[in-house]
């Protein structure tokens, strides 16, 4: 199902392809947006086979996340390791004899799993939601390297040089 006409393109959106006609080697494809260049306008659009194309953003309507390659996925109903659920993740590939999802964890570590314990995500707001941790972060250590230079200078261990 599509989502909401209109609404602007994000990293991380999954997008069909809707081209004037059929013959384009992606109409009817869905892929996840990963960059867009500004200079040409065009986003680079990653494919379940692992390919990326340019596409103009008029052929791309964006649609509800499904698990496919490329999709964020958070995990949930996991038994044996419980800690995992409400962690987010990446779907790589399907393994096509067990039918459960190669998916890599937000630290990197790949795990296998079924697709019921996967929930498609909007990629995009994960993405924001990790800029948003970063610039908290950066945060954090700019004020406790500002704070250990204010106690450097008032102990008397820095001292201003005036020139």
């Amino acid at each position: 199902p599509a989502v909401g006409p209109g609404k602007p393109l994000r990293p991380g959106a999954q997008v069909l392809v809707e081209t004037p006609s059929n013959d384009h080697p992606r109409y009817g494809q869905v892929g996840i947006c990963e960059v867009c260049n500004f200079a040409s306008g065009l986003w680079h659009v990653r494919f379940s086979d692992g390919d990326d194309d340019a596409i103009a953003p008029c052929f791309l309507s964006e649609r509800e996340p499904t698990l496919r390659p490329g999709a964020h996925v958070k995990l949930i109903g996991l038994q044996d390791t419980p800690q995992l659920n409400g962690e987010f993740g990446v779907c790589d590939a399907l393994d096509a004899e067990t039918g459960l999802w190669n998916v890599e964890l937000e630290s990197r570590e790949p795990i296998t799993l079924s697709a019921k314990n996967l929930v498609p995500q909007d990629g995009s707001k994960i993405r924001s939601r990790d800029v948003e941790r970063s610039m908290r972060t950066g945060e954090r250590q700019q004020s406790k390297f500002l704070s250990a230079m204010e106690d450097a200078l008032a102990s008397g261990e820095l001292q201003w040089l005036d020139y």
